[in-house]
């Protein structure tokens, strides 16, 4: 992640996408973050637990004269190697990763692939063998300094009923096992969140339809194309285009549906007085009469563009239903009139009204928007828009040779589907609810892992006593509950903390989420559900094991 972001540092982004880009990395870095912090709490306590098997070695060790300096000094180098070899294994993994990335960046198209360069370096090692090191001198303290403490005499005399210390020990371990729980808590309700935001922001409705639409731009501007020339220059293409087999209807357009593109103007509405403080606003395009066929946009009231709105004619624009209900509310716009500057040619009037339809993002609410005909609008660089019957880009080529047709040096460029461009609009969201779910899914791992291994070493260190009480009358079953009882105790307590920090934590989420609270109560109620059967399925196989000990077998073995 530090590689990425070094090199998404370089790379030429306008001050707003660098912005955004910073933010989208200190979360990915605060999961790394949270994903470590489960990783080394998993080893602290795994190391505990080993600790337990050791106890006769280290007390032989100290009865023989070893100082408990040097025996807590060989506890934090162990410590310290396993962090190395870590490193080395991560170093590997980071490469391969680094191009797993890369290739979701390309297929997302959330950002130029050719300016990242994730290649390894030595600050990068020296970056990850340090935090390594320290990680593992922090997490390896509690053991090295643990285990030289204890009285050596009751492990010489082979007790293993176990002691205060051992009651510490363990005290420690299940705070460690519940930080474990809490954390991932954090992680996969975040990830929980971006899920469901992410599937409610691809599932939108978008006021029209861009299946099976190719889009590509032309500038006859660049070709030295006069507007007599460029109005029958574009007449010729959709001819063209339009005979072509495989299309089903082609258009123009100034500006196409949630590709970032804007245009806005103060207008002024006979009989409407907007609000102090406020204007009146309209967002415009300019489109051929066959927009909204082509879209799929509906037409609620009044007639469509056609081709005597030309340029001598006078001057019409059709409305969406949100710029109809807030300048002429209860009243009928068709037929009333809007004025934009000053200039007599700035009046238009409103002879149909569309559906509303997402503009400009998906998150942004609908707003007052204009449609005006290009023939009384001439732009030089425009859209075409073809619906093709099949896929969009088995027609590139009858679009091609429509521009060739025209002028064969016209380049035809930002070719794209509509599909595809709306991927993209979501590419970043659907990227991080991906990453934020693997950390997730790590992190269940680690919490399987350290629910385990706290519940084995409960059981082997219990056997006496689980012997005595089944020897007096206990059953299996009481066994088994006694057991998952414990690990779902911790449990319980990881979750009750992980949903408190959580409700915290997922505020810095709130710029990322489409409709959906950070503290969405149904979220976290099944995470918590999820987290307990991860919990009871972790602790289930050493319970298991705890209600087939043997009682004679074990009081002998005492």
């Amino acid at each position: 992640m530090r590689c990425f972001a070094r090199s998404l540092g370089q790379t030429t982004l306008d001050p707003q996408s660098r912005h955004d880009a910073a933010l989208w990395m200190r979360l990915l870095m605060m999961a790394v973050g949270v994903v470590m912090l489960i990783a080394c709490s998993n080893v602290a306590s795994l190391q505990l637990a080993r600790l337990h098997g050791r106890h006769r070695e280290l007390a032989v060790r100290l009865a023989l004269g070893a100082s408990r300096w040097r025996l807590s000094r060989q506890l934090l180098t162990e410590c310290l190697l396993l962090a190395l070899v870590a490193a080395g294994g991560g170093l590997l993994l980071a490469q391969w990763f680094g191009d797993v990335l890369l290739r979701l960046l390309a297929r997302e198209g959330t950002y130029s692939v050719e300016a990242l360069h994730l290649d390894m370096d030595w600050r990068i090692a020296a970056f990850t063998i340090g935090l390594a090191l320290a990680s593992g001198m922090l997490f390896g303290l509690a053991p090295a300094l643990h285990a030289p403490r204890r009285d050596p005499l009751p492990a010489l005399k082979s007790d293993r009923t176990g002691s205060n210390a051992a009651s510490g020990r363990f005290a420690f371990r299940n705070v460690l096992v519940s930080g474990q729980v809490a954390l991932s808590f954090v992680l996969v309700i975040c990830a929980c969140l971006l899920m469901v935001s992410l599937a409610r922001l691809e599932g939108v409705n978008l006021g029209f339809d861009p299946s099976h639409v190719l889009a590509g731009t032309v500038d006859l501007g660049r070709q030295g194309m006069d507007e007599t020339r460029g109005r029958l220059a574009y007449r010729e293409m959709l001819e063209r285009l339009r005979a072509a087999p495989g299309v089903r209807s082609a258009t123009l357009a100034n500006l196409v549906p949630v590709s970032g593109g804007s245009w806005n103007s103060t207008i002024t509405v006979p009989g409407y007085e907007p609000p102090p403080d406020q204007r009146a606003l309209t967002h415009m395009n300019h489109v051929d009469p066959a927009y909204f066929e082509t879209m799929r946009i509906p037409l609620l009231q009044g007639r469509n563009f056609t081709e005597t709105d030309g340029a001598d004619a006078p001057k019409v624009a059709i409305i969406n239903q949100t710029m109809a209900e807030r300048y002429w509310p209860g009243q009928d716009p068709v037929g009333r009139t809007f004025q934009i500057g000053i200039e007599e040619d700035g009046r238009f009037e409103v002879i149909g009204i569309v559906a509303d339809s997402k503009y400009n993002t998906f998150r942004a609410e609908s707003l007052p928007y204009s449609y005006f005909p290009i023939e009384q609008h001439y732009q030089s660089a425009l859209t075409i828009l073809a619906r093709a019957e099949g896929d969009p880009f088995a027609i590139l080529p009858a679009m091609q040779e429509a521009v060739r047709g025209v002028d064969p040096g016209l380049p035809l460029y930002r070719v794209r589907s509509l599909h595809q461009q709306l991927r993209d609009v979501v590419a970043r969201e659907r990227l991080t609810a991906l990453l934020f779910t693997g950390f997730g899914a790590v992190a269940l791992v680690l919490v399987l892992a350290g629910l385990y291994g706290v519940l084995s070493q409960s059981v082997s260190q219990r056997v006496r006593e689980i012997g005595i009480r089944m020897a007096i009358g206990a059953d299996r079953g009481d066994v088994l509950r006694q057991f998952l009882g414990q690990g779902l105790r911790l449990t319980g307590a990881g979750l009750a903390v992980g949903a408190l920090i959580s409700f915290f934590v997922t505020r810095l989420l709130s710029g990322q989420l489409y409709e959906i609270s950070p503290v969405d109560p149904a979220a976290m109620i099944a995470v918590a559900l999820m987290l307990l059967i991860v919990g009871a399925a972790a602790c289930w196989i050493p319970a298991r094991r705890a209600t087939k000990v043997d009682p004679m077998q074990a009081l002998r073995s005492e």
